[in-house]
């Protein structure tokens, strides 16, 4: 079977790779290289730039334990307790259920592994989950919401993060 992208969510994820590291797969981007975790409702990879992203499947609405999912799939592809920028694509997904976003506002294992994420809403309903958690949960690691990609991973990757 060919290894899924991450730019493929949808797929369901087999027995083989469901919390597994896939293997190094290209992203189709120039020189942009990624491992892949692939979780029940979608994958979280690390990007050869030093982010990790989540992305999750079309329609998903992420409980509690996709969140454990995706904490310990950052965890795995960081190197274990190793902090990293983190990217959230909130495309396709229908929003966290409120224990999955006080799982990730106040977890400590969770803010442990991030040091700022980078919350991608390029809708306007994405846009309005970005914000209200923000306002409402105040996660601990700085977070900012982006519309647009590159200027999300331009604040992820730039010194200091």
């Amino acid at each position: 079977a060919q290894p899924r992208l991450c730019s493929d969510p949808n797929a369901p994820p087999t027995a083989e790779h469901r919390g597994k590291p896939a293997a190094i797969e290209t992203r189709g981007e120039p020189m942009s290289r990624q491992q892949t975790v692939h979780i029940t409702n979608g994958c979280v990879s690390l990007d050869d730039a030093g982010f990790v992203e989540v992305s999750f499947k079309r329609g998903a609405h992420p409980n509690l334990e996709d969140a454990r999912e995706v904490v310990d799939a950052v965890d795995e592809l960081t190197g274990r307790g190793r902090k990293a920028p983190l990217l959230v694509n909130l495309a396709r997904q229908l929003g966290h259920s409120p224990e999955a976003r006080s799982y990730y506002a106040d977890n400590d294992r969770a803010n442990e592994l991030v040091c700022k994420v980078g919350l991608l809403a390029e809708s306007l309903v994405a846009q309005v989950l970005g914000n209200s958690y923000v306002k409402i949960k105040n996660p601990r690691p700085p977070t900012r919401l982006f519309r647009n990609r590159e200027e999300a991973i331009s604040w992820l990757t730039e010194p200091g993060a």
